[in-house]
């Protein structure tokens, strides 16, 4: 489904023009650490550009907005010009689908930020949600009773949960949250000063990891029946079923190192003034460098993307998709253009790749795609 019927059809239910229809991605800015680990529960992020990541769809401003979701990977489609948004492999079956459990219900959430859900099977936390989501839009209400709003059936999801994340409002405030107990932490930068930046391999075959990460829990879990989360794994555990698990240990040790990472993101993101990024570019790239070899073949262009990126020292952070297409920057404004020329001349020279730049600009709600 292309970005014009996306508004088309949201137009044809909601009225209005097309005109007055924003699009809003708001798992494209927050996939921070540990996307393709969620399988594990516990301490699992929101991936960019794959499967669970929301879309908002409402007129520009206005209090109205209906939940989307993908129940696949999302890659971004080679025409810029169309930016078809949501694709299979095959680059043309339409895999936007409207999250029946809500019964396709408008919910008013003024400023429309949303606190989001990722890998949720029961519908009972999305309301839930839906309700942490309302108090954060209203700048009197702390995080905490965002938070408590959100633990209504906390208790029995917890092995599902994961790490919650935000965009709460327009100062840009990032959420880490730690779903065993609730904890959590901030990150502020101002959202006019950053921008998005999605460098891809158009013609790459991506490689889906979600799969693997599945089948290692599944195995872990005939081994380990206690095994609710990530959170509960030890690496005595993975040593004494190393021969069991095969070729899926490293699968389970990237999970716990990035269990291990995201605690410490959280306790080190707490309190952070204004414009403290220090450290989170390293923890990206720490992050994404322990992925690249699960990635088997398709490694080497990634690495050389991922490793000059992180060199540059112009962008704040940098990580590799989870779909293996390309990486995610946090870019300055200002450094943009400076940004993806280096890149562009670095990559094409040491990987004969040409890379494609989608730049996204940090909206109310997320990240919106721009044309």
């Amino acid at each position: 489904m292309l970005l014009k019927d996306l508004k088309d059809e949201y137009v044809r239910r909601m009225g209005g023009t097309e005109e007055e229809v924003s699009v809003f991605f708001s798992g494209a800015s927050l996939d921070l650490l540990g996307g393709p680990a969620q399988p594990f529960g516990g301490l699992a992020v929101s991936t960019a550009l794959s499967a669970g990541t929301y879309a908002m769809l409402g007129p520009a401003r206005e209090a109205t907005i209906t939940l989307q979701e993908s129940k696949s990977d999302l890659m971004l489609s080679c025409d810029i010009d169309k930016l078809g948004l949501y694709k299979e492999k095959d680059w043309g079956a339409p895999i936007f689908k409207t999250l029946e459990n809500l019964n396709n219900s408008q919910y008013p959430l003024s400023g429309a930020n949303l606190l989001f859900r990722h890998s949720i099977d029961d519908p009972s936390f999305y309301a839930a949600n839906i309700a942490a989501a309302a108090a954060m839009t209203n700048a009197a209400i702390q995080p905490a009773d965002a938070l408590r709003a959100c633990a209504l059936n906390g208790e029995q999801h917890q092995s599902k949960t994961g790490i919650l994340a935000s965009a709460a409002g327009r100062a840009g405030t990032l959420m880490l949250i730690n779903a065993k107990n609730y904890d959590y932490s901030y990150i502020r930068f101002q959202i006019p000063t950053y921008k998005l930046v999605f460098t891809v391999f158009e013609n790459k075959k991506p490689k889906n990891l979600q799969p693997e990460f599945e089948k290692c829990f599944d195995l872990l879990k005939k081994k380990l029946p206690a095994l609710s989360s990530i959170q509960d794994l030890k690496k005595g555990d993975i040593e004494l079923n190393s021969a069991y698990l095969q070729d899926y240990k490293p699968f389970a040790e990237f999970a716990l190192h990035e269990c291990q990472r995201v605690l410490w993101a959280t306790e080190a993101l707490r309190g952070a003034r204004p414009s403290a990024l220090s450290n989170f570019g390293l923890l990206l790239y720490e992050s994404g460098r322990e992925l690249l070899p699960l990635f088997g073949k398709s490694e080497k262009a990634l690495k050389i993307l991922s490793d000059v990126a992180a060199q540059t020292e112009l962008a704040e952070g940098s990580r590799v998709l989870d779909n293996g297409r390309g990486i995610f920057s946090l870019v300055n404004d200002a450094h943009v253009d400076a940004f993806t020329e280096r890149i562009k001349a670095a990559v094409t020279e040491q990987a004969s790749a040409a890379p494609v730049f989608y730049i996204c600009k940090p909206a109310d709600s997320g990240i919106q795609i721009t044309t």
